[in-house]
């Protein structure tokens, strides 16, 4: 991969910053699943969908669209015909890197959830500088989350008893999450 800088930084919301589409989050799975193996399109998908569990199942085709577009570029290379397996290249690393910067837009949505599946699925991939400037990028999104949990528990006065332990919970999660994160970021000191 050559001299790599780190690319991930926290998002403070500053700048624009293009957000993860399916599409990017298919060529994270696609680009860090073929990193560690040769694999065929459905080893791509069934790891998709043992990371990202029951949030997340795309269509074959979708998968499919994105395989072309990174061989297209070099990102991905292709051996056995009918049955092809797949490699990740050093220029789809480099991809997956980048791909790895990218921001969510709504940290608490589907998109963001299964995007940290991913990430945290193939980070290891990648180098230390970047992996740390995803985790803290990570982190300054559970803050922002958190942040957004507690505005919303402050003003939400609808829920009876058992909603609120619910809300609860899911800031005792969030919490977890962010004990998680910094001590990963901890380690990689």
């Amino acid at each position: 991969m050559g001299n790599l800088t780190p690319v991930i930084i926290p998002s403070t919301g500053s700048g624009p910053q293009r957000c993860a589409t399916g599409q990017d989050l298919l060529a994270i799975a696609a680009l860090g699943t073929a990193a560690r193996q040769p694999v065929t399109q459905q080893d791509m998908r069934d790891a998709i969908e043992e990371i990202a569990g029951h949030l997340w199942v795309p269509a074959f085709d979708s998968l499919q669209a994105v395989v072309e577009r990174l061989l297209r570029r070099g990102q991905l290379v292709a051996s056995g015909g009918q049955a092809a397996h797949y490699l990740t290249t050093s220029s789809g690393l480099e991809r997956l890197c980048r791909l790895l910067a990218l921001d969510y837009s709504h940290p608490g949505c589907l998109i963001s959830q299964v995007g940290m599946r991913l990430g945290m699925a193939f980070l290891d991939l990648i180098p230390a500088p970047r992996r740390r400037g995803y985790l803290q990028s990570s982190l300054h999104h559970c803050d922002r989350q958190l942040r957004e949990w507690q505005r919303r528990s402050a003003l939400c006065r609808a829920q009876g008893a058992l909603g609120r332990r619910w809300l609860d919970q899911d800031g005792r999660r969030l919490g977890q999450e962010r004990h998680m994160l910094q001590a990963m970021l901890a380690d990689l000191a």
